[in-house]
């Protein structure tokens, strides 16, 4: 008994927060969490609206698709991308990094186009047992999301004809930032 015991823990700790579509609820918060057949976890605040919206220029009612050499929505400042990467690093514990596996996480901030605020955040990474988020408690991703709100960005002009900024990156959370902005 006390055999079969310890092998059905073993079996469900093996089983990772993020390999099904469901609410994952926290302290004052939930996170949706979408996978779909995949395997590329969407995570998001369920008060999120936008998750799923695409970019779209209030002007001409189509989605906004930047080319090369349209002007910036953010204006480019020295404190961006080490700000971001900080965030994001400082958020995982010393053992969640030193883990092997699929490591990279996506973030993507949904600007305010009038007033540069976060107003809200997505992450997505892989759902699969060789990931680092594998098991990572949704509170690291509340955190985040909570540290991202406090950034205000410039925003351009051409941002302001938007419904939202998008600003998105990937990365390792055992990365710092290894370049500046031009």
């Amino acid at each position: 008994t006390a055999c079969a015991l310890a092998l059905t823990t073993q079996v469900l700790g093996q089983d990772g927060l993020y390999t099904r579509t469901r609410v994952l609820q926290g302290d004052g918060y939930a996170y949706k969490c979408d996978v779909p057949k995949h395997k590329l976890v969407t995570l998001y605040n369920i008060k999120n609206e936008r998750t799923y919206l695409y970019c779209m220029d209030k002007r001409t009612g189509k989605m906004y698709s930047p080319k090369w050499g349209d002007p910036y929505l953010i204006e480019p400042e020295e404190w961006i991308l080490p700000t971001c990467y900080s965030i994001v690093n400082q958020a995982f514990s010393p053992e969640t990094k030193a883990k092997d596996g699929q490591r990279l996480l996506g973030i993507t901030l949904y600007i305010d186009p009038l007033k540069g605020n976060v107003m809200e955040v997505r992450f997505r990474f892989l759902s699969d047992p060789e990931s680092i988020f594998w098991d990572v408690p949704t509170t690291v991703f509340r955190n985040m999301e909570l540290e991202f709100k406090k950034l205000k960005f410039k925003v351009t002009e051409e941002a302001k004809n938007l419904n939202h900024v998008l600003f998105s990156w990937d990365q390792d959370p055992s990365e710092t930032i290894k370049y500046t902005l031009p």
